[in-house]
């Protein structure tokens, strides 16, 4: 499968800087594929739009792409839970002089 080659509906990888999200083309026509309602070049797979450095691309999603991209998702959701749960305790356990100097530190 290419992208020229893609149909509404089909599942299709959003590559948005570092994070990569599985998505389904909305629509498409002879040259751009929708996704979200934002329009990609069928050529390039670049996002339609204002020329700067941070612009979205999609792929076609293969199985295995697929699945790695609903992997990497679900290790993000339990990492920010867990992270945030672990951080919660510690910081409760933390004298305010210590919590202060953190804060302080990070603005």
């Amino acid at each position: 499968m290419t992208l020229y080659t893609v149909k509404t509906g089909d599942p299709i990888i959003v590559r948005t800087g570092s994070h990569r999200l599985l998505r389904h083309v909305d629509r498409t026509t002879p040259t751009k594929i929708i996704v979200d309602g934002v329009p990609y070049s069928k050529q390039t797979g670049r996002q339609f739009g204002p020329s700067t450095w941070a612009v979205n691309y999609v792929a076609v999603a293969t199985t295995e792409e697929s699945a790695s991209v609903i992997e990497e998702g679900q290790r993000q959701l339990m990492i920010d839970s867990i992270a945030d749960q672990c951080a919660r305790h510690l910081l409760k356990e933390m004298s305010t002089e210590k919590l202060t100097n953190i804060y302080q530190t990070l603005h």
